[in-house]
């Protein structure tokens, strides 16, 4: 059970972490790639809170430009974070990624 939800435990600290970025992520690009993919598969798997996920992404970036955040995204890092937490969620039972994703939204309200 550990391991079926490492992914989404990585998102809910996140999620509870207060993210200051002095003009640029304030995480490394492999980890905002790991983290984007927690949201993204959440977002797909529990529509009726997606607002909840993108807004959890706003957060992620705040205080980095457009330009930065285009740039991590461009990455190799970010994209084999985000390519290999996205293929290891898409491999759990959905109904336990819709229960996972929404626990990890609820603590934050």
């Amino acid at each position: 059970m550990r391991t079926k939800q490492c992914g989404l435990l990585a998102l809910g600290a996140v999620l509870a972490l207060p993210l200051v970025a002095y003009g640029k992520l304030a995480l490394p690009n492999e980890t905002f790639g790991k983290i984007e993919a927690n949201l993204d598969v959440c977002s797909a798997v529990d529509a009726k809170s997606a607002a909840k996920y993108e807004e959890a992404k706003k957060t992620l970036t705040q205080g980095a430009t457009e330009e930065e955040v285009a740039a991590a995204r461009a990455s190799e890092e970010y994209k084999n974070g985000y390519s290999s937490t996205k293929q290891q969620l898409e491999k759990k039972p959905q109904a336990e990624l819709v229960k996972s994703c929404a626990a990890a939204i609820e603590d934050k309200n």
